[in-house]
């Protein structure tokens, strides 16, 4: 029975994983809860993407041939979770590349859920106003033993608590969603601030009044329907459905606000306008630049000199080199 629970949870991050993974970056297969294991651990390229995608040169790979030994393989999965450790300060000895190579499933789905978790929650972080903390960070206590990730989770969940008006505070993500009560003010700032389509019919659904007077598996229902309406989708995959919500753990609960924090940092950086590239400096023209050994002709008695640009006139500063060359005239 438990090895049936711990292949029912690794079923339900594999799809959920193969969805987020589709979001960030294009792969031919598209991944799939059923290719998920088998294309990473044949196709290092895969991980090597997302790191990229996260952060431009992040890894740099060698095109495997078409018939790539084991070794080439392994070499590679060696490369992308270094990359990752210095990346995303993931632990680099918690993940074996042999492993994922093989296809092992539960060391594919182990390092693919650390990196994601991470790279959702550097990406919200860096859409974050300046930090001043009000009661947002997670208490030393709480969070001590978690990874960045997770402390920066607690700002993403405390921050939209702030702008609802909530005078609570999540300081442990796993005992304080237990009766999944947070998630309505939670899922109404989301709503508000990032939501599509029929925004007051899924703020309907998880008032205050209308989560109290539910059961535990009535308000997963409310909140399961809300979260479809701020995904626009028709089906939740099943690692986020009201049966596991009721369920709960910390994998469900990490799962969702993951999700939630991903939804946010898209939205958002989507909506911000996008700014010109710098453009580096133009060379100056061959007629700019005087002959060697002369200097650039200088204004006398301070006149001004015409801008060959604007036609405008600009005053030119007088300095040491005019200034004697003045002089001697």
């Amino acid at each position: 029975e438990e090895q049936q629970i711990q292949a029912e949870q690794i079923r339900d991050r594999e799809e959920f994983l193969a969805i987020l993974i589709n979001q960030q970056i294009t792969w031919e297969p598209p991944l799939t809860a059923d290719n998920l294991a088998t294309e990473i651990s044949a196709k290092p390229g895969i991980i090597a993407q997302l790191l990229n995608t996260f952060r431009a040169g992040t890894v740099r790979l060698a095109k495997l041939p078409e018939n790539p030994n084991p070794f080439q393989i392994v070499d590679q999965h060696v490369a992308c979770i270094r990359a990752a450790a210095k990346t995303l300060e993931i632990l680099e000895q918690q993940y074996v590349p042999i492993d994922i190579a093989h296809g092992d499933r539960k060391a594919i789905v182990s390092l693919l859920w650390d990196i994601l978790q991470r790279i959702s929650a550097e990406s919200f972080a860096y859409h974050l106003p300046p930090f001043h903390d009000d009661g947002d960070s997670a208490p030393a206590e709480s969070a001590a033993g978690d990874v960045k990730g997770n402390i920066i989770m607690y700002r993403f969940c405390n921050m939209l608590l702030r702008a609802a008006g909530s005078s609570r505070r999540v300081c442990n993500i796993e005992r304080d969603f237990t009766d999944l009560q947070l998630y309505g003010p939670i899922l109404s700032q989301m709503l508000k601030q990032v939501g599509t389509g029929d925004v007051a019919a899924a703020l309907a659904l998880i008032t205050d009044e209308t989560l109290g007077t539910l059961e535990l598996a009535g308000r997963a229902q409310q909140i399961a329907r809300a979260l479809a309406a701020l995904l626009a989708v028709e089906k939740l995959p099943a690692i986020l459905s009201a049966e596991r919500l009721v369920k709960g753990g910390l994998a469900i609960h990490t799962a969702l606000l993951t999700t939630l924090m991903s939804t946010w940092t898209q939205r958002i950086a989507l909506a911000k306008p996008t700014e010109p590239e710098p453009q580096p400096p133009q060379p100056a023209s061959q007629t700019d630049v005087p002959p060697a050994g002369e200097l650039p002709p200088a204004p006398i008695d301070g006149a001004a000199a015409t801008s060959t640009t604007t036609g405008q006139d600009q005053a030119a500063p007088l300095t040491d080199t005019t200034a004697a060359a003045a002089t001697t005239t």
